[in-house]
């Protein structure tokens, strides 16, 4: 089973809408950094750089993704009064 992200293209005003819901944004850089890894045997450093990079982004997104699913404040707290 592939697991690809979700993009909707609706026209606003008259330029197509891009939209990539966490967890899938999260779980399309995991599989980016898993194809990076089995890109050769072994992998390039260039594949390495671009697989860590994408998990690091994989990891932030869903890590993110979660927090904001179990309660807001965890995710972004407000500005402390001076």
């Amino acid at each position: 089973m592939e697991i690809r992200p979700r993009n909707r293209r609706e026209l606003i005003g008259g330029q197509p809408a891009v939209d990539f819901p966490p967890m899938q944004n999260g779980i399309d850089d995991l599989l980016s950094a898993t194809t990076y890894l089995t890109h050769g045997d072994p992998p390039e450093p260039r594949d390495l750089k671009y697989a860590i990079l994408h998990l690091q982004a994989a990891v932030e997104v869903l890590l993110k993704a979660r927090l904001q699913r179990e309660h807001w404040s965890q995710y972004a707290q407000p500005a402390p009064a001076p």
